[in-house]
């Protein structure tokens, strides 16, 4: 099985974000692809203090680091913008 991954992470979700993860999800349905969208950070914010580069902006280390994400075949990760 495959998943498209995409997350944002701020206050409120932004239109172009929207948009993308409305087109993505329809995609996913189109070609029989999960589809995952989070709006929640992955590493407590105490974590982010430790990496250089301010890590809590790339939280696409998810796709590597969560257990989670074992279960796929191919995990594509698309940015929302």
């Amino acid at each position: 099985m495959n998943l498209i991954y995409q997350y944002y992470i701020g206050d409120e979700v932004p239109q172009f974000a929207k948009i993308s993860r409305f087109t993505l999800s329809e995609y996913a349905d189109k070609y029989g692809h999960e589809y995952l969208f989070s709006t929640t950070q992955y590493l407590p914010e105490e974590t982010h203090d430790n990496w250089k580069m301010g890590a809590k902006f790339f939280d696409i280390i998810r796709v590597y680091m969560d257990p989670y994400f074992d279960q796929y075949d191919q995990v594509l990760f698309a940015d929302v913008d």
